[in-house]
């Protein structure tokens, strides 16, 4: 039986963000920006985004003994993500980012210390197989080891995955589970990356029935300004242009996408409603400087929603 929680498993981290409305000179000084740090990593993010929307995150994942282990501890926990199982290694650091976002939103050049994502190993998991084995469902980033993979979809079958691929560079990693993922959820350029297409923006829709194909039980597929499109092994194709507005920082808008799909499988929406709650959700994410909306819950979500169905933009 179901314990009513979802386990998100990966990284955690410290991420210092830039943000600047002027063009970003590479090779040069650029005293433009403003800095701030934020408690992020996608897993972490993905767990206190479902918290926020109203639902339960138990957090697997990996600190070291330094100060930001401190602050990812205190600041998870102060969201309501349950961190008892949290790994914390001695005489490590604990991940960190730096993140520079140039007048888009967009990230410019991005560049972090994961190396404590080496300890997210099947070992690890192993000691925590109850909680795994009641959870409702697993919600995934592709920054585990290898054998922490196997594991989990060994080990787990019953349990659903959610799994957002969240890099490139574990495309090919990704694509050896697909036809055992419940929930996958991808970039444009993910997608391009697990099926073989060299440019991302061509045919989103021929992308969709490929991954399809390789058999998760449903896709979602961002594309930034594009929108997004999501598919289910049920015939289910949905398409949605982008909301319209300026993001301010999209850092952590597609883990907020990929809580909302959780959050929404467990009210039990169509595909259709799925995409629009987590289009507007992501779409609340890009108009903080924060990772992370402070005021996102699942009533802002919905008012934002039939906000946007009417043709009208947003204003909190």
């Amino acid at each position: 039986m179901s314990g009513g929680y979802t386990v998100c498993i990966g990284d955690s981290s410290v991420d210092i963000i830039g943000l600047t409305d002027q063009p970003v000179r590479l090779g040069d000084k650029n005293p433009t920006f403003r800095l701030s740090a934020h408690t992020g990593g996608a897993a972490r993010n993905m767990a206190e985004n479902l918290c926020r929307l109203g639902g339960r995150a138990k957090l697997l994942t990996c600190v070291g003994d330094d100060l930001y282990a401190q602050q990812i501890l205190r600041d998870s926990t102060a969201a309501g993500i349950d961190c008892t199982a949290v790994r914390q290694v001695p005489d490590h650091s604990s991940s960190s980012c730096i993140l520079l976002n140039g007048p888009s939103g967009d990230t410019c050049v991005a560049v972090g210390d994961l190396r404590i994502c080496q300890y997210l190993t099947g070992d690890y998991l192993a000691q925590h197989r109850a909680l795994l084995a009641e959870a409702e469902a697993v919600m995934m980033c592709m920054s585990l080891q290898p054998d922490a993979l196997d594991y989990l979809f060994d080990e787990f079958p019953q349990v659903p995955k959610v799994v957002d691929v969240s890099a490139t560079e574990h495309a090919a990693l990704a694509r050896r589970y697909l036809a055992r993922i419940d929930t996958l959820k991808v970039n444009e350029f993910e997608a391009a990356a697990l099926v073989g297409q060299d440019d991302p923006k061509h045919c989103p829709e021929q992308m969709l029935e490929a991954l399809l194909q390789m058999g998760p039980t449903r896709v979602f597929l961002t594309m930034g300004p594009d929108g997004a499109m999501a598919g289910d092994q049920s015939g289910g194709r949905v398409r949605r242009p982008a909301l319209p507005l300026k993001p301010v920082n999209t850092t952590g808008a597609g883990d907020c996408f990929t809580a909302a799909t959780q959050y929404c499988r467990t009210q039990g929406y169509d595909l259709a409603q799925t995409v629009d709650f987590c289009q507007a959700a992501a779409a609340i994410t890009m108009t903080c400087e924060a990772c992370i909306a402070p005021d996102l819950t699942d009533q802002k979500v919905l008012r934002w929603v039939q906000r946007y169905q009417k043709g009208g933009t947003h204003s909190g």
